[in-house]
């Protein structure tokens, strides 16, 4: 699949169940209230995206940078997460620990 450059798109509350996104570019983006159930966003670039609020249940982020996101998303527990990479300034539920998930913190 080729790259999808989404970068600073605005899909506020987009439908986007089951979308295959890996190795989008999305950075800046803003996702917030989006549903995102079951989307495929292996490798994704979602560096300084705005997700929040959004519906991640059974999506699959692992290897997306998330570094500056806020990812204060909805049923994250149930999101893969596997070897995403966050910074300091990257914005999670309250009482969720992105290291418990499998996220690697970045310093960069």
């Amino acid at each position: 699949m080729e790259e999808c450059d989404l970068r600073e798109a605005d899909l506020t509350s987009a439908l986007l169940m089951a979308a295959n996104l890996s190795r989008a570019s999305l950075q800046g983006a803003i996702l917030s209230d989006a549903r995102l159930n079951a989307a495929i966003l292996t490798s994704a670039d979602l560096r300084g995206a705005d997700v929040s609020g959004a519906d991640v249940g059974g999506a699959n982020f692992e290897g997306a940078m998330l570094a500056g996101a806020n990812f204060d998303v909805q049923r994250i527990d149930i999101a893969m997460l596997e070897g995403a990479t966050f910074d300091g300034d990257t914005q999670w539920p309250a009482e969720f620990d992105p290291l418990a998930a499998g996220c690697l913190r970045s310093e960069s």
